[in-house]
């Protein structure tokens, strides 16, 4: 499966997990590079990661390192939103078709990594509650690893989604606290070195 295959956006396929560095705190990198090189094991147990943290300090960036191990190691990854899986749940309702091949995509695919949960939250509706919730509970009692990010901690998902969703990922994943100043202004002076550096060349 390739990166685009995945829905790995663009941005995130050109940088490497030497970008955080410096930026991140190094338990974290560490930790996510552990479960890069475990990812046959992280497979059969169907531990995920929960990266949480303000907006701009890595998580999303550091989901999609996971997913791009995850494609260069041969198992299948979608990187998605929360929003854009109810979009895909709502197609059930026009027909059966697209029904079964939801249920099939959120069974079957190795790992699953959902972008910025908590952002639709000011909006949210029961129908998003229940997808989240369906999705969790299908991967989890089938070992299916997902991967999160988002910028609310474990104590305002359970007043947000509830206590069902809070149980479930107290149960099947490991928060990774993301801290520090927004990486976005340490990547766009990395991108200002490359523009403007003084050994580039000049035509």
């Amino acid at each position: 499966m390739t990166y685009m295959e995945a829905g790995i956006l663009e941005e995130y396929q050109r940088l490497g997990i030497g970008n955080y560095r410096g930026n991140v705190a190094s338990e974290i990198i560490i930790a996510v590079e552990k479960y890069i090189s475990r990812l046959s094991k992280m497979k059969k147990t169907g531990l995920g990661l929960y990266f949480l943290g303000p907006n701009g300090t890595g998580k999303t960036g550091l989901m999609c390192e996971v997913l791009k191990g995850v494609c260069d190691k041969g198992y299948t990854a979608i990187f998605s939103t929360l929003s854009g899986l109810a979009d895909k749940f709502a197609e059930g309702w026009k027909s059966d078709k697209a029904k079964k091949e939801f249920v099939t995509f959120v069974r079957s695919i190795d790992f699953l990594g959902i972008d910025d949960i908590g952002k639709e939250y000011r909006g949210k509706t029961e129908f998003i509650i229940t997808v989240f919730d369906r999705v969790l509970r299908y991967r989890s009692m089938r070992c299916r690893p997902t991967l999160i990010t988002s910028n609310i901690g474990p104590e305002k998902i359970r007043l947000v989604y509830g206590d069902s969703i809070a149980s479930l990922l107290y149960g099947k994943f490991l928060p990774l606290r993301l801290i520090g100043e927004d990486f976005r202004k340490a990547l766009q002076t990395e991108l200002q070195g490359e523009l403007f550096g003084e050994n580039n060349e000049t035509t």
